[in-house]
């Protein structure tokens, strides 16, 4: 599983998001932004809606215009819900990510 995977990064997220709601803080965006994940802005915004839209995160404001034919987003302090959690604990595929980006971390260090 590379970095740049699917499921690499939206476990990053949200991990991140978890990380935040049980610290009791308000996420900062630039954190999981795309530059931060080092993945293209529509990847990263694609996978952000795909996390929004399964129910996995919430926060977010579906913007429709008449000008434009995709609907779009924005963010209003996203959270990581229950589902989400569950998704995180439990989906075989984000413990993968998880083991992956552990070894990672121990073959370079400062990640």
């Amino acid at each position: 599983m590379t970095k740049d995977d699917f499921f690499v990064i939206a476990y990053k997220i949200l991990a991140y998001l978890y990380a935040c709601l049980k610290a009791g803080e308000d996420p900062k965006l630039e954190e999981i932004s795309d530059s931060r994940l080092n993945i293209p802005e529509r990847y990263w915004y694609s996978i952000i809606t795909m996390l929004y839209r399964e129910g996995y995160i919430e926060g977010m404001k579906e913007i429709n215009t008449v000008w434009m034919p995709e609907t779009y987003y924005s963010f209003d302090r996203p959270t990581i819900t229950v589902k989400g959690i569950e998704y995180l604990e439990d989906n075989s595929m984000m413990k993968k990510a998880r083991d992956a980006l552990k070894e990672l971390k121990a073959m370079v260090p400062g990640l």
